[in-house]
């Protein structure tokens, strides 16, 4: 039965060197979750500015701009800016917003450490058209 003896040596060995790696991945995969979420936020305060304003019957482009920057708003990661890309006004006619994102960077301290990190913040936009609707 002598095959079935552990040897615990290595085993402070093994946990210095995997520790490390798994911190980094569960940094990696948290820093991603961000992003994907932020972009999806960036992303449905566009299109819901954009609606909001093509239903507007007066001051099109105001509407959409405060719609959008409200449901940026309400994410609970990130910085949102909001500026319009298109006026609208006349029925027809494209309304447009563009909604612009950061989301910082948890991985910025170990990029020193791991070679090939981006150091930066990660940056992004959308943009959510809409024609302009009259009745």
């Amino acid at each position: 039965m002598r095959a079935f003896r552990h040897d615990e040596r290595g085993d402070m060995a093994e946990a210095a060197i995997t520790t490390p790696v798994i911190i980094l991945l569960m940094v990696v995969i948290l820093n991603f979750g961000m992003l994907a979420y932020t972009a999806q936020a960036a992303e449905n305060a566009a299109n819901y500015g954009a609606r909001r304003g093509s239903v507007a019957q007066r001051n099109a482009v105001g509407e959409a701009v405060s719609a959008a920057a409200y449901a940026a708003n309400q994410a609970l990661i990130g910085e949102y800016a909001v500026q319009a890309v298109a006026p609208g006004g006349i029925a027809g006619s494209e309304l447009g917003i563009r909604v612009t994102y950061r989301v910082p960077n948890l991985m910025a301290p170990l990029a020193g450490i791991f070679p090939g990190l981006p150091r930066g913040d990660f940056t992004g936009d959308t943009t959510a058209i809409f024609r302009q609707e009259g009745w």
